[in-house]
């Protein structure tokens, strides 16, 4: 390996070098562009290790998991080759770069920013978690990213977040893995307590890295950060650390307790799955009105970095309690999605708006007369069999912002809300799965909640399994897997 010219101007397989854009502790990576203009990350060993095999193993496993993996939250691999791969070109920053923003500016990471990021990774690891081989579900490959860190975590300049860096992921097979140098792979501050006991991993090793992150994030220091490397160790072993509500006054309760439950020392007493954790994240998202989109994500990324202005709040019917205080400084270290010319169904719904209510541009704005209003069409669209306008119109209803008249009228036609979607979706003993066309598809903005549902179907799972196991109220589950139905990124068969 390290034969292949990288300078400026080279051909490495079906694209032309650019410039080194990164250098890691054992890759380096550039941007290249292809004939068509289409420009990629390309990966290679460091010379100074290309020609040692246990690194070029590494490497290769790591290159051949990477093209396997097929998520909006995780980067996509286009070509491997003999001692390279290229990726997906993430033009943005990654979320180490936002925290070191956080605290010289002084100021706390705004929420939207924190739960964007927790759950675009969230919705990445349930994918990877539930990954299977070709036998299907009774045949779950185990699959462990082992470095969830902030370096491994990017944001977009178009708001997608996207998983990068599955170096040392690996399928666990109940044996343990350590580097060339005998040290247990992993960064410190990040691992789990069964990590850093060269223990056998599943999934919850990896929550437990995504709480540390949750933590860092909120209060911009790390939980067990000491003096050293081995009293890091100790702390995490034991679960020594200050609760979030001890460093940041005011730290929102219910976020508090997901920190706690991912941090715990025993993996029995985490989260068993990522999707049991996104369930709790939108409960968090919703009590706090927080819009996961990727254009506000992106305009709060700018803010944050004293690029231009936050988008405006969304308006609340009711209070919640946010903390003010100055965030500490830290001891020590601190998806670019593609965009399809139209979205059908956003265009629709936005001509459906213009006509409810002409003066409104964002559907959270919509009252409880235009609620009422498009309430009234489902109904006659339901029964002229029009399913596809009835559900446009109930999505509406169900993006305005919430008031004690709209909850009303949600609780009043909650059978018929629910009555539409489900006739959206016909018979639910069909199989859901992946439109052939996802690739073509994959830059529609679906928010994230239809993300998190989409890595639940793989094609072994009929639509009311799915429905009924993906932890999401059964409106809600509806609701987004309509999302994906009219898209076309999800068939039923």
């Amino acid at each position: 390996m390290g034969t292949i010219d990288f300078r400026p101007g080279s051909i490495v397989g079906n694209y032309e070098i650019v410039e080194q854009i990164g250098e890691g502790g054992m890759a380096e990576v550039y941007r290249a562009r292809s004939r068509s203009g289409q420009c990629v990350a390309i990966k290679r060993l460091l010379p100074a290790i290309a020609h040692d095999q246990r690194f070029i193993d590494m490497f290769v496993l790591e290159a051949r998991l990477a093209a396997t993996l097929h998520h909006p939250n995780i980067a996509k691999v286009h070509e491997v080759g003999v001692d390279y791969f290229a990726m997906e070109l993430i033009d943005g920053h990654d979320v180490r770069t936002l925290l070191t923003a956080a605290i010289s500016r002084a100021r706390p990471m705004p929420l939207t920013i924190t739960l964007s990021i927790m759950y675009g990774t969230t919705c990445a690891l349930a994918y990877v978690h539930d990954l299977c081989g070709p036998r299907g579900p009774q045949e779950k490959l185990n699959l462990v990213h082992r470095d969830i860190s902030p370096s491994n975590i990017l944001v977009s300049f178009e708001g997608a977040i996207k998983l990068v860096d599955f170096g040392i992921a690996r399928i666990e097979t109940g044996s343990v893995t350590r580097s060339a140098s005998k040290q247990i792979k992993g960064k410190f501050p990040y691992m789990s307590p069964e990590q850093c006991r060269a223990r056998p991993l599943d999934g919850r090793s990896d929550l437990f890295s995504l709480g540390v992150v949750l933590y860092e994030l909120t209060t911009n220091t790390r939980p067990f950060d000491r003096n050293s490397e081995f009293d890091t160790l100790e702390a995490i072993v034991s679960g020594d650390y200050p609760r979030p509500s001890k460093v940041i006054p005011k730290y929102p309760a219910a976020l508090e307790e997901i920190v706690v439950r991912l941090l715990a020392t025993r993996p029995n007493d985490r989260y068993p799955t990522a999707g049991a954790l996104l369930v709790d994240l939108d409960r968090v998202i919703s009590a706090h009105d927080i819009d996961l989109s990727n254009d506000v994500l992106a305009a709060h990324i700018r803010a944050h970095l004293g690029n231009g202005e936050p988008p405006p709040p969304r308006k609340r019917t009711t209070p919640v309690t946010s903390s003010d205080a100055t965030i500490p400084t830290p001891h020590g270290e601190l998806s670019a999605e593609a965009k399809v010319p139209i979205d059908r169904i956003v265009a629709r719904a936005d001509e459906l708006m213009r006509t409810v209510a002409p003066d409104v541009t964002d559907p959270r704005d919509l009252s409880s007369e235009h609620v009422a209003q498009l309430i009234g069409r489902a109904l006659r669209w339901h029964a002229k069999g029009d399913l596809e306008s009835a559900v446009l119109a109930v999505e509406l209803t169900l993006s305005a912002a919430r008031n004690e008249t709209t909850d009303a009228l949600l609780t009043s036609n909650e059978s018929l809300i629910l009555s539409v979607l489900t006739s959206l979706i016909g018979d639910q003993t069909r199989t859901a799965v992946p439109s052939q066309y996802l690739d073509a598809l994959v830059g529609i903005a679906i928010d994230q909640r239809a993300a998190f549902l989409l890595t639940r179907i793989d094609g072994t799972l009929s639509a009311h399994e799915l429905l009924a196991t993906c932890g999401l109220p059964m409106r809600d589950a509806c609701r987004h897997l309509c999302q994906l139905l009219l898209r076309e990124i999800v068939v039923l068969v």
